[in-house]
């Protein structure tokens, strides 16, 4: 695959993955919730220790700023 298309496979990839994690803190993410109910409502298409980090990561102070 030449440079160009390897680029933009890339980018394109990774705008998916963005998106997709959007997708699902809007679906389940809730600030009133606490952090063991958000563990627990873990979405079925996603590993459960992988939801565990998307909550840690929704929650940590780097990812309240943005």
């Amino acid at each position: 695959m030449d440079e160009w298309l390897e680029n933009y496979s890339l980018a394109t990839a990774a705008k998916k993955w963005k998106d997709y994690k959007a997708d699902l803190k809007k679906a389940h993410f809730n600030e009133t919730k606490t952090e063991e109910e958000l563990i627990a409502a873990c979405d079925k298409r996603v590993l459960p220790e992988h939801w565990e980090w998307l909550v840690h990561h929704w929650l940590s102070p780097e990812a309240q700023v943005h």
